[in-house]
């Protein structure tokens, strides 16, 4: 598509709004890169990833990418032997574990989007040493590898060594006078003591600053020089560590380079197409239908509307014209929305032509164009010397110059700027050339010849946009098939001109152009009458049609209702049965054995027994609830197990009656509203009272505990008591699993956190938070 069609459009400000709904930078890039096509093939494909998309987005939520880089040249240079810094490192484990996040979600068959998923590697290995190895986007872990975390712990020993063998020197009587400040400090990584330039010479050491005023000398003891000088060189050992870890890690990294490329153009083609079906969603767009057959130029779009009109204020409208109709002519007043018809019919292509939803209802249908040009808005240029008619026919001649494509022509006032005739006769002859191409023309004008070349021409139509004169404001809805009327004179009698001048007017027109006025004017009285009773009609189909829905609904729900109680009544007498069956036959067998060792008489007694029990077998029924429809309110305490009879649910009781008997059950995860009388207790309600208040209590717990705490920016011992009183609550209100929020910063918070969460006596495990909870921002802890 050409450049300024795309501008004239404002293609451009619609990428712009889609783009803020990628989580990564460079799925934002990858949105503003978005250009039409016009290869069919590719378009399909595009909205075979589109769909998917979105259905993946209703079942699972939204991907995250987020901190997603193009690490393109880092990769490159990894695989050439290069030797990434940790920042790049840290970046590239990034990604990894934003692939290894995208590989762990659940799979199910005919999506291209879990194609595209599989298609991405994740190195565990590599991933996995990198998450022990690297601290932060600076810093390579100290426990990176067992020689690392043994220098550390020997740095630190000597550090402790350093400072007991200071503070002995600061905290002496003899050494007082000497300094400056009772204080330890560093200089060039070595440990010294301010000393008084006076008394410079009276303490033996090494010199390793001075003060700008000069009164100060920083000294390094001769006490602690070699414990200094065995930390320079463990620092050294430890620096030597490091890069070899860098080194090895670079090396792995280069090695998986090709693959860490692929990976990362998956992942950002999914932020794009995720940006597509979010923006599409935000806005109600839709997917629109395609006229793949050869030479096929329907365009049947319904309820469009332009996408940068505030939702609030937008009218939409239709449009349509069939395949054998190539030029539409859109007449009407100024600002009455003509040439935003047209920039909206060239956006919906571009977007779908770009395989995204559009700005329409469903059930619209559009070619596909080689090619979209346009000559919209007032051109006008100064330092060419060039008028408004000037500049359009510049821009017109070089479409027209332009190879005959099937395109879409959009021209807002064809002719306009110079003589009416003229410029009417202008239009008429382009629209005749190019009609003769596989070509729409979309095109508005004020000409009144224009309106009769469409009606008098076979392939143009006539369109019009809608003018209130009651109002007298636009509509803003098109009408196709019909010429719009100028209302010149009807306009000028409602504003006040007085009845002589337009009297007078009238007799400057011609008696064909009041006779076609008229005709028009019975056009629009026939049309608005019969859009009157369409809209009565409709509205009186749409009532019928919910009534019919919702009687239908409703004898689904009763039909429903009655089949599950009989299969449920049914499985429970199967139930019962069966067991007493067994328990008799059980019995029974025991009896056999020992009715050998009894005398007649005992014998007689069991065989009367027997008789008794399968006669209690066969006469088996329900046992009735012990209280049912014949509850008071002192019957019920909050927590009590209750079934609701008329849909043969139990559940827990969680809001008492009030005056009218009226209260809630929670059954499942849902709350019913019912009432006593509808109401009977099951078996176990005789369960005492504590226990019931005790249930009552968690419940009530629990309503004003959250299972989420935010502890960031919180130090580390205001870490301890909150998040022991959140873990004390969360467990007395019955809740099985809570979030504990610490983001990700520096990694010292979630830290301190996990040291709390080991040793907490109501914890069962802990994991960091997955793809859709907060990555590694959150922590997700189940409690015993």
């Amino acid at each position: 598509m050409n450049n300024r069609s795309l501008k004239i459009l404002e293609f451009n400000k619609i990428l712009a709004q889609m783009a803020e709904f990628a989580t990564s930078e460079v799925g934002k890039a990858m949105v503003l890169d978005i250009k039409p096509s016009n290869e069919i093939l590719k378009i399909k494909s595009g909205f075979e990833k589109l769909d998917a998309m979105t259905e993946l987005i209703a079942k699972y939520g939204n991907l995250y990418f987020g901190g997603l880089i193009d690490l393109t040249d880092e990769l490159n240079y990894a695989s050439i032997g290069g030797v990434l810094g940790i920042s790049a490192l840290y970046d590239i484990m990034h990604m990894l574990s934003l692939a290894d996040d995208l590989k762990k979600i659940e799979k199910y068959e005919d999506n291209i989007i879990f194609d595209m998923i599989n298609i991405v590697e994740v190195d565990q290995k590599l991933l996995k040493d990198m998450q022990v190895q690297i601290e932060d986007r600076d810093n390579i872990s100290q426990n990176a590898t067992p020689l690392l975390r043994s220098l550390y712990r020997k740095k630190s020993h000597k550090t402790d060594e350093i400072n007991d063998k200071l503070k002995g020197f600061i905290s002496s009587k003899d050494n007082e006078k000497y300094l400056q400040e009772s204080i330890i400090t560093v200089r060039d990584g070595r440990y010294v003591v301010p000393i008084k330039r006076e008394y410079k010479g009276s303490v033996s050491g090494l010199v390793h600053d001075v003060s700008s005023s000069g009164g100060t000398y920083f000294i390094e003891p001769q006490r602690i020089v070699n414990l200094n000088n065995e930390i320079r060189e463990i620092e050294s050992q430890i620096e030597e560590e490091i890069k070899r870890i860098i080194r090895e890690l670079s090396k792995r990294v280069g090695q998986r380079a090709e693959n860490l490329k692929i990976d990362f153009d998956i992942m950002s083609e999914l932020d794009m197409i995720m940006a597509k079906a979010n923006y599409a969603s935000s806005n109600n767009h839709t997917k629109p239908e395609f006229n793949l057959e050869k030479n096929s130029k329907l365009v049947d779009i319904r309820e469009m509307f332009h996408p940068l009109i505030d939702p609030e204020k937008v009218i939409k409208t239709d449009v349509y014209l069939s395949e054998d109709k190539k030029a539409l002519i859109i007449t009407g007043p100024n600002t009455g929305g003509k040439t935003v018809v047209l920039k909206t019919v060239g956006l919906i292509t571009l977007l779908a032509q770009s395989s995204c939803y559009i700005p329409a209802g469903e059930g619209t249908n559009i070619p596909i164009y080689d090619e979209v040009y346009t000559d919209i808005g007032d051109e006008q240029s100064i330092e060419q010397s060039l008028s408004t008619f000037s500049s359009h026919m510049v821009n017109i001649i070089k479409i027209l110059k332009s190879p005959k494509k099937e395109a879409l022509y959009l021209f807002d006032e064809l002719g306009a700027g110079t003589d009416p005739t003229e410029g009417a006769a202008l239009a008429m002859s382009i629209i005749d050339s190019l009609k003769e191409n596989n070509a729409k023309i979309f095109a508005t004008t004020h000409y009144a010849e224009l309106k009769l070349y469409a009606l008098n021409t076979d392939g143009v139509v006539n369109g019009s946009m809608q003018f209130s004169l009651e109002s007298l404001k636009p509509t803003y809805n098109l009408i196709i098939g019909v010429p719009g009327k100028s209302n010149a004179f009807e306009i000028s009698r409602k504003l006040g001109l007085p009845v002589q001048y337009i009297d007078k007017a009238t007799e400057y027109i011609s008696d064909n152009s009041i006779k076609f006025e008229d005709v028009l004017t019975e056009i629009e009285t026939s049309r608005s009458h019969a859009e009157s009773e369409k809209i009565k009609y409709e509205s009186l189909k749409r009532e019928f049609e919910v009534w019919r829905e919702n009687y239908e609904l409703e004898a689904r729900k009763k039909e429903d209702r009655l089949l599950k109680d009989i299969e449920k009544t049914r499985d429970e007498t199967r139930r019962i049965y069966e067991k007493a069956q067994r328990d008799y036959e059980n019995i029974i067998k025991d009896a056999k054995v020992a009715i050998h060792n009894l005398d007649s008489d005992s014998a007689r007694n069991i065989q009367e027994t027997r008789d008794k029990i399968r006669k209690n077998i066969s006469d088996l029924s329900f046992k009735k609830p012990k209280k049912t429809g014949n509850l008071s309110k002192d019957d019920l305490l909050i927590g009590m197990d209750v079934k609701i009879i008329s849909i043969g649910q139990t559940g827990q009781l969680v809001e008492l009656p009030n005056d009218n008997g009226d209260l809630v059950v929670q059954v499942g995860i849902l709350k019913v509203n019912s009432n006593l009388k509808d109401l009977s207790l099951v078996d176990d309600s005789h369960k005492n009272k504590s226990n019931v208040k005790k249930s009552s209590y968690k419940n009530q717990k629990s309503m004003y505990i959250s299972p989420e705490i935010d502890l960031r920016g919180v130090d580390t011992e205001e870490l301890y008591d909150r998040l022991d009183k959140f873990l004390d609550d969360a467990l007395i209100s019955g809740l099985k699993e809570v979030t504990v929020l610490h983001g990700k910063g520096t990694g010292a918070l979630r830290k301190a956190t996990h040291e709390l969460l080991k040793k907490h006596p109501h914890v069962l495990s802990f994991r960091l938070g997955s793809i859709g909870e907060g990555d590694t921002g959150v922590t997700i802890v189940t409690l015993k």
